[in-house]
């Protein structure tokens, strides 16, 4: 019995509109909202979460949590590759070796909280519960030469990506999805969730198989390090961090950037294990 009702909760179980634009109208005359619409949904039915997003900012790193409170239920697993719009001569020093100056850049990317408008507070707080919460993992990605493996500008249009934003679901019975899209990563996208994403479902043919089963592997040669077009690195640990202190600030339940929360009303603390680990 228990069997059939998890099946009905699994990603299959959901009728996925095949886009989600934010100008779009539902058959209730209502305007698509995306947080509440699709992330929320996939992954209160999702047990993993590959995404590949926009850059290390305060504003990016926001806009890439949303649906995370749907995860705190679930203990869901997310992997996350964020883009850095570094100055050349730092990226070089940082592919050579230089973690020092991967920190600072990355650290400076999260201050000035005091001036952050309240949606963004919530999103770094939101990705930061999860981080304490060993449920996401964060890397950066450097656009470099796939011949010569030399460090790109961010406007370089040569060779490498641009601005990649997609992502991948799995849930417990093995049933995927993948979304590609495009966020305005502004404080009024935020505010209105801003954003227009296709979605791909692995069991709805061959062509939509293959879109998924393509998309995985290209991440997970990405997140290896594989990309001859870009080098993704593990975040400092000072980073990982800060940014769980932003998670340990939250004082009840973890919300979205609007406010909302899927999270459950008692939530657990992290593990002793973790603390003690962080202090360490």
């Amino acid at each position: 019995m228990r069997e059939s009702s998890d099946k009905t909760e699994g990603l299959k179980g959901f009728p996925w509109r095949i886009s989600y634009r934010t100008s779009a109208v539902k058959p209730d005359g209502k305007s698509v909202d995306i947080l509440h619409d699709f992330y929320i949904p996939v992954l209160l039915r999702s047990v993993r979460y590959d995404r590949v997003a926009g850059y290390f900012r305060s504003t990016s790193l926001a806009a890439a949590s949303q649906g995370f409170s749907a995860f705190a239920g679930r203990e869901g697993q997310m992997r996350l590759i964020v883009g850095a719009d570094l100055e050349h001569e730092d990226v070089a020093a940082i592919l050579q070796g230089s973690e020092e100056r991967l920190e600072k850049r990355l650290n400076d990317e999260l201050e000035g909280l005091e001036t952050w408008p309240e949606e963004v507070v919530r999103g770094v707080q939101l990705l930061g519960w999860m981080v304490a919460r060993e449920r996401l993992e964060v890397r950066v990605a450097f656009r470099v030469h796939a011949l010569t493996g030399e460090p790109l500008a961010v406007d370089a249009v040569e060779d490498g990506y641009v601005h990649m934003k997609w992502g991948l679901f799995a849930d417990s019975f093995g049933s995927r999805l993948y979304i590609s899209g495009s966020l305005n990563e502004s404080k009024s996208a935020l505010t209105l969730n801003a954003e227009n994403i296709d979605v791909h479902c692995d069991w709805q043919g061959n062509t939509e198989l293959l879109r998924v089963e393509e998309a995985e592997q290209e991440f997970e040669s990405l997140w290896n390090d594989q990309n001859p077009a870009l080098r993704v690195l593990t975040i400092p640990e000072a980073v990982r961090r800060r940014l769980i202190q932003f998670g340990e600030s939250l004082t009840g339940r973890p919300l979205e950037i609007d406010g909302t929360s899927a999270a459950p009303v008692e939530v657990a603390p992290p593990s002793t294990f973790i603390k003690y680990c962080r202090r360490t």
